[in-house]
C-alpha cells in the first residue's frame, strides 16, 4: 500500500503567464563495454537521434547456450551500466521498449520517463512507445560477424520479447518521429565507455606465477563466480583465485617491486556526487578468516551458517594516479591495494537468487555494483563475528574493493569544469620481496555518480542502520517530524529541529520556460517535481515535471505552453 509520506506538496501559486568520436568502421573488437560471459557476442546499438554528437552508442553482450531474447540483453546491459535507465513495461502482449535514456556527462542526473522530461538537457533520452510522433525502431542484421559499416540492417518481425540475440549479430534501437519520416537506420555508433580498466599501459612483472602473469586479467569487471571445483561466488571469505581471473605482481628481479599500469577509455573525475567522495576502487584478493557450522565452508554452503573471524590476509600494494602516464600522484600513506575491502561477486538475495549460477543456489542472485565503494570508514574489524550473509548486506550492494578520493592531491590539474581527473592507475606491489608478499589485482573501476537523495543517507545514517529499510526509508520520520526526503530536498540533516517553510516563493515565464524560486536544494533533482495546470482544479491530474536546475539565476525552470494565459504550479517533493 503507498505511505501517505510517498510525495509531499507545497502550497499552490498562481501565475500569469507571459562522448569519444564516431568510428565508422566499428567492429566487435572496437566495442568498450561487454556484458555477460560466453564465446558467443552480439553487438547492440541504441541511437538517441538527437541531433548531438555522440548520440549513438554500441555494448557487447556475451553468451553461452541458450540465446536470451532482447528484452533480457538489454535488461542487462543497463544493470551493468550505471549510465543506461530502461523502461520496459509489461502487459498480457508481452515486453514493450517505452524508454531509453542515458546519461552523456555522467553527472548522475535525473530522468523521469513518467513525465518525458530529463534534468540535464545534456542527456540522451527517448520516450515512447507512440509518443504523439515518437517510437523506438528497432532493427537487427542479416549478415554476422561484420563490421558495423558492412552489415545490413532490416526491421525487426517480433516485439523484444521474440527479437533472440544471435552470434555476430547487430541489434539496433533509434529513436525517431514517424510522422516526418525518419529514417530507422542508426547512425555509425562510438563505444559506450566502460567504468572499468580498458587497457594495459606498460607492466613489470616476474615469470614467478605463470598463470596470473597475464596482465589483461586486470581489466574489465572484479570476478564474481568461479566456474571450477572449489570455485564458487567470489566472497570476503572465498576470494577470486582461478586461472585466468587475476594479475600477480611479482617482482621482475629481486629488486625491482612488480607494477601494472591501467589505462581508463575516459577521464575519472573528482566528482562531488560520488558515494564517500571515492572516484575509483582497486580489487584484488584480500580475505576475512572464517569459520562454519559444518566446519568447512564449500562453493555452495548457507551463507547463514558461515562467520567470520578476526583474521584478515592481505598483500598491499601502492597506488598512483596520472593524467598523461608521465607526471604520477601516488597515495603514499594509503589506501593500499588488495586490502579491505574484500571483493563480494554477487549480492545475497533470498528472493531473487540466480539458478543459473549451480544447482541449488538459494542465496546468491545479481552481480554486485562494482562501481558503488564500502564505506572508506569502515575495515575488516567492523564485520567479526558477521555471517556472510549479514557481511553481504552491510555491503549496501557494493561488489567491496579499496576506494580512492583523488582530492587529496592538491597539484593535481583541473580541466575547464573545474574538476580533478585522471586516465591512468599505476599498482605496484608494496609487500617483502623476500618473503614473496605480491599483491594481487583483478580490476579497476570508476565509481558512479550517486543521486543526490542516496548521498544525503549515507552521511545521515550510520553504516550498519542503512540496510534496514525501516529506519532510512522514505517514510522514516526526521526530528522535525518530516519524512527524510523532505529534509534531504530541504538540505537539512536528519537531526534538524526546524521545520521548513515548504513553498514556491515566486515564478517568472522566459523564452517558454518557467523560472521557479523554491527553497530546496540544486542537487535534489531526483526528489523535486513540479505539476502544472491551467486551472486549479486541475493541478495534479496531468505530469509531475522534472525541472532542471540553472546555476547563473539560482532557480529551478521548466518548459510550459506558450498557448497558456495562465497557470498553476505546486511544488511536490516525491520519492
Amino acid at each position: 500500500m503507498k505511505s501517505r509520506f510517498n510525495s509531499y506538496a507545497a502550497p499552490v501559486l498562481a501565475a500569469v503567464l507571459a562522448a569519444p568520436a564516431v568510428c565508422a568502421a566499428i567492429s566487435f573488437d572496437d566495442i568498450h563495454f561487454w556484458t555477460g560471459s560466453g564465446t558467443n557476442r552480439a553487438a547492440v546499438v541504441i541511437d538517441w537521434n538527437s541531433g548531438a554528437g555522440n548520440d549513438s552508442l554500441v555494448w557487447g553482450y556475451r553468451w553461452n547456450g541458450q540465446a536470451p531474447n532482447m528484452t533480457s540483453v538489454l535488461r542487462e546491459i543497463a544493470a551493468e551500466d550505471n549510465r543506461l535507465r530502461l523502461v520496459i513495461p509489461q502487459s498480457t502482449y508481452g515486453s514493450t521498449l517505452e524508454t531509453i535514456a542515458y546519461d552523456a556527462n555522467d553527472n548522475g542526473c535525473e530522468i523521469d520517463s513518467s513525465s518525458m522530461t530529463a534534468s540535464d538537457p545534456d542527456d540522451f533520452a527517448g520516450f515512447g512507445p507512440f509518443t504523439s510522433d515518437s517510437y523506438w525502431a528497432s532493427m537487427e542484421s542479416s549478415v554476422q560477424n561484420v563490421p558495423f559499416e558492412d552489415c545490413v540492417l532490416s526491421y525487426s518481425m517480433s516485439g523484444i520479447d521474440g527479437v533472440y540475440a544471435r552470434n555476430g549479430g547487430w541489434f539496433s534501437y533509434k529513436f525517431i518521429n514517424w510522422m516526418i519520416g525518419e529514417d530507422s537506420y542508426p547512425a555509425a555508433p562510438s563505444p559506450a565507455p566502460s567504468p572499468y580498466g580498458f587497457k594495459i599501459r606498460d607492466c613489470a612483472i616476474g615469470g614467478l606465477y605463470t598463470l596470473y602473469d597475464v596482465p589483461e586479467n586486470a581489466l574489465g569487471r572484479p570476478t564474481d563466480y568461479m566456474d571450477f571445483e572449489y570455485g564458487g561466488v567470489v566472497s570476503p571469505v572465498n576470494p577470486a583465485w582461478g586461472e585466468g581471473s587475476l594479475l600477480t605482481l611479482d617482482s621482475p628481479d629481486d629488486v625491482v617491486q612488480g607494477y601494472v599500469t591501467i589505462e581508463f577509455d575516459h577521464n575519472v573525475y573528482d566528482d562531488p556526487a560520488n558515494p564517500f567522495g571515492v572516484d575509483f576502487i582497486v580489487f584484488g584478493n584480500a580475505m576475512q578468516g572464517m569459520r562454519s557450522s559444518s566446519g568447512y565452508v564449500s562453493a555452495n554452503s548457507d551463507p547463514n551458517t558461515v562467520t567470520a573471524t578476526d583474521y584478515f590476509a592481505s598483500e598491499p600494494a601502492s597506488v598512483a594516479v596520472s593524467q598523461d602516464g608521465i607526471t604520477w600522484f601516488e597515495f603514499k600513506d594509503g589506501p593500499f591495494a588488495d586490502e579491505f575491502a574484500p571483493t563480494l561477486g554477487r549480492l545475497y538475495d533470498e528472493e531473487n537468487p540466480d539458478a543459473s549460477l549451480f544447482d541449488g543456489n538459494l542465496w546468491w542472485g545479481a552481480r554486485a555494483d562494482a562501481t558503488l565503494p564500502v564505506d572508506p570508514s569502515l575495515s575488516y574489524t567492523n564485520f567479526v563475528g558477521c555471517t556472510l550473509a549479514g557481511y553481504a548486506r552491510l555491503y549496501n550492494g557494493s561488489a567491496g574493493g579499496t576506494g580512492y578520493d583523488i582530492s587529496q592531491f592538491p597539484e593535481l590539474p583541473a580541466d575547464e569544469t573545474g574538476r580533478k581527473w585522471f586516465r591512468y592507475v599505476r599498482i605496484t606491489n608494496a609487500g617483502n620481496i623476500d618473503d614473496g608478499v605480491f599483491a594481487e589485482v583483478d580490476a579497476v573501476s570508476d565509481v558512479a555518480p550517486a543521486r543526490y537523495y542516496d548521498n544525503w543517507i549515507r552521511q545521515n545514517y550510520s553504516w550498519d542502520e542503512i540496510p534496514d529499510g525501516s529506519k532510512t526509508g522514505p517514510e522514516a520520520l526526521c526530528a522535525n517530524g518530516l519524512p527524510n526526503f523532505v529534509n534531504a530536498a530541504m538540505g537539512l540533516s536528519r537531526d534538524s529541529a526546524s521545520v521548513p517553510d515548504v513553498k514556491i516563493n515566486g515564478i517568472s515565464i522566459k523564452d517558454g520556460r518557467a523560472a521557479i524560486d523554491i527553497p530546496c536544494v540544486p542537487q535534489a533533482l531526483d526528489i523535486i517535481r513540479i505539476e502544472c495546470a491551467a486551472s486549479l482544479g486541475k493541478i495534479g491530474s496531468g505530469s509531475r515535471l522534472v525541472p532542471q536546475y540553472d546555476s547563473a539565476s539560482g532557480k529551478f525552470l521548466i518548459p510550459v505552453d506558450s498557448g497558456s494565459s495562465a497557470g498553476f504550479f505546486r511544488l511536490v517533493l516525491t520519492k
